[in-house]
């Protein structure tokens, strides 16, 4: 991955630690990503087990999809028309996932009820020895959060949606495009798990084309 995007991938994976998957909703929003004192305007689509998002930064474009049926993860560089493939999800994250599609999420406390972005959301309150602390508005309609705000090792970090449109998102969305070249992943980056608990999930973000 260039240089100038590794910031960005990290950035992606504090935010996305607080962001608690997707399961079977559909939806696209507006994203607002705020992290080591950037703005990024993102855009996120979820269907069913995928979930895409495409995050602007200094450095570029980004792409993230994530298929947490099979733990695997894209990263995907539009400028470079190159991609980088991260295999399988540690085992803490996909339990994280499964918890909260049961409605009972293991680390996260919650802490009361409000409405945001037009959706009730229940309250959660989720801290970890390693990732730090995270607040989250997870909305149950759509099974995902509308509101994230967490201070890690990398600073304060938020994430906020807005024009929230379900369904209507195309499958397509979720796949390489035909011409990108696959990028072996540099050494260093990680591989896999992303660190168990809060940490663990911050390969479910996603970024598209």
């Amino acid at each position: 991955m260039p240089g100038k995007l590794k910031l960005a991938f990290w950035v992606l994976i504090a935010i996305m630690a607080c962001a608690l998957p997707a399961a079977a909703s559909e939806f696209s929003a507006d994203v607002m990503i705020s992290a080591g004192g950037q703005q990024m305007p993102s855009k996120l689509y979820i269907k069913g087990e995928m979930q895409r998002m495409e995050m602007t930064t200094p450095g570029g474009q980004m792409i993230n999809i994530v298929d947490f049926k099979t733990g695997n993860m894209l990263t995907l560089m539009p400028a470079q028309k190159m991609y980088i493939e991260h295999k399988s999800l540690d085992d803490a994250s996909l339990r994280q996932i499964q918890e909260f599609r049961d409605g009972k999420p293991g680390k996260a406390k919650k802490i009361g009820s409000e409405k945001v972005a037009g959706y009730k959301t229940d309250v959660y309150q989720l801290t970890d020895p390693e990732s730090g602390q995270a607040k989250i508005w997870y909305a149950p309609k759509l099974k995902y959060p509308v509101k994230t705000e967490g201070q890690g090792p990398m600073g304060k970090h938020s994430m906020t949606l807005s024009n929230i449109k379900e369904g209507g998102v195309a499958a397509g969305v979720f796949k390489v495009p035909a011409g990108y070249q696959k990028l072996q992943m540099p050494k260093g980056m990680p591989r896999g798990g992303m660190g168990g608990g809060m940490g663990g999930g911050g390969a479910r973000g996603g970024v598209g084309q």
